[in-house]
C-alpha cells in the first residue's frame, strides 16, 4: 500500500481483503463480531425480506453492506461507516470518480450494492498480489460482497456497474 494512506484506510482495504474468497453472500448478514465470525458458513434461514432466497436455507455470511460494516468495525473504524447502503450513503460525501482513494465506497447508481475501492492506478492491496496491478493498472478495483459470485470477491467497478462513489465520513 502507499505509504501516503492513512492507517485506517490500509486497514479498511487489509480487512476488506481478508475475506475474499472466504465469506457467503447471504441476504441481510450481518456481524459485529471483531476478527472472524464463527457463525459464518452455518446453515441459516434467510428472514430478511426483499430476496428471492427469503425463507430458504443458506450458509450464512455477509450481504454487501454488512461486509462494509463488518470491515469498517474490524479496522478500528467503528460503525461510523452507517448500517444498510442507505446509512452508509448518508455517513459519506460524493465524490468524482477522479479523487477515489483506497477505501472509499462504490455503489450502483440506485443504491442497491455496495463495495469499497481495493485501489486505482496500480495502487492495490497486498492481498491483490502483483497480478492484479499488472493486469488492472489504472482501472478502479472493488472488493464486495457480490450475491452472483455468492461470496466476497474483487471485480473492476464497470464490470459491476458501480458508477457512484462516496468518501466514508470516518476517513
Amino acid at each position: 500500500l502507499p505509504s501516503e494512506l492513512s492507517a485506517e484506510r490500509k486497514a479498511v482495504v487489509k480487512n476488506a481483503g481478508s475475506l475474499v474468497g472466504k465469506v457467503n453472500y447471504f441476504w441481510g448478514g450481518k456481524s459485529m463480531v471483531k476478527g472472524w465470525d464463527s457463525s459464518w458458513g452455518t446453515m441459516r434461514t434467510v428472514t430478511a425480506e426483499g430476496s428471492p432466497t427469503t425463507g430458504t436455507i443458506r450458509t450464512f455470511g455477509l450481504d454487501c453492506s454488512g461486509f462494509v460494516t463488518w470491515v469498517f468495525n474490524n479496522s478500528d473504524v467503528g460503525y461510523s461507516v452507517g448500517h444498510g447502503t442507505y446509512g452508509q450513503r448518508a455517513a459519506s460525501r460524493l465524490i468524482s470518480r477522479s479523487e477515489v482513494h483506497v477505501g472509499d465506497l462504490a455503489f450502483l447508481a440506485d443504491y442497491s450494492h455496495v463495495g469499497i475501492i481495493a485501489g486505482k492506478s496500480g495502487r492495490f492491496c497486498p492481498i491483490l498480489t502483483s497480478y492484479l496491478i499488472k493486469n488492472y493498472s489504472g482501472i478502479i478495483l472493488v472488493i464486495h460482497c457480490s450475491s452472483s459470485a455468492n461470496n466476497v470477491t474483487v471485480s473492476t467497478a464497470e464490470s459491476v456497474g458501480f458508477t457512484v462513489f462516496r468518501r466514508p465520513n470516518c476517513l
